[in-house]
């Protein structure tokens, strides 16, 4: 039978336990997290052209100088001049870059001081020029921004024919021949999308038209 004694202590009993509950709780509980978390603060992009140098950690000497410049968008574009030397100090490129793109006129030599390449970017396209490291002219044809389009040559160490046919996006397309260096015919015969169709012309001894000139 209930009492007036036994519901108050009852009553007590309950909320010793919802007190005791409560601390339980709040100890197990995680880090408090505050109402309104503070806002990430963004770093300002720089924006603007650098320099940057590599240097031979040997020698000294510079192997390349060129410029980066960084858009608004914080994205590094290759600008301006564009330096390079071999290790001796010898110059081994001369370009220059506009946000990216190729510009102006490009030159490259071989470590031993001779001519190894020539090329304009001035409009867009243009001719380019590959040497040999004993200064023969290794390869010529046209170019799209870099990129090998038309009818292109190729030469042996000797100035021999080396081959010759057509680019389209840097792959050869229509008819193509390769010549060994005693001017001998090698293989002839047609490239769609870069690969080799129908039938080839391949001189005694050869399983496959040769890659040279690629």
């Amino acid at each position: 039978m209930w009492t007036y004694l036994s519901i108050e202590r009852s009553a007590s009993f309950r909320t010793s336990t919802l007190l005791l509950a409560t601390v339980v709780l709040s100890q197990c509980a995680g880090p408090v997290i505050p109402a309104r978390m503070p806002e990430a603060v963004e770093r300002p992009i720089e924006v603007g052209i650098r320099v940057h140098e590599r240097i031979d950690s040997e020698t000294g000497v510079m192997l390349r100088r060129w410029g980066v410049t960084t858009n608004s968008d914080g994205i590094p574009l290759l600008d301006g001049a564009d330096e390079g030397w071999w290790p001796d100090g010898s110059r081994r490129h001369e370009r220059s870059w506009s946000l990216g793109e190729e510009d102006g006129s490009w030159q490259s030599w071989h470590s031993n001081g001779v001519l190894r390449s020539t090329a304009s970017f001035d409009t867009g396209s243009g001719t380019m020029r590959f040497w040999h490291s004993n200064g023969v002219l290794a390869a010529e044809g046209l170019h799209q921004g870099g990129t090998r389009v038309g009818v292109w040559s190729f030469w042996h160490e000797n100035g021999a024919p080396q081959s010759k046919g057509s680019f389209v996006l840097n792959r050869r397309e229509g008819a193509w021949t390769f010549w060994s260096e005693d001017g001998e015919v090698e293989a002839a015969g047609m490239y769609a999308v870069g690969k080799r169709v129908g039938d080839w012309y391949l001189a005694p001894g050869e399983t496959k038209e040769p890659e040279r000139g690629a």
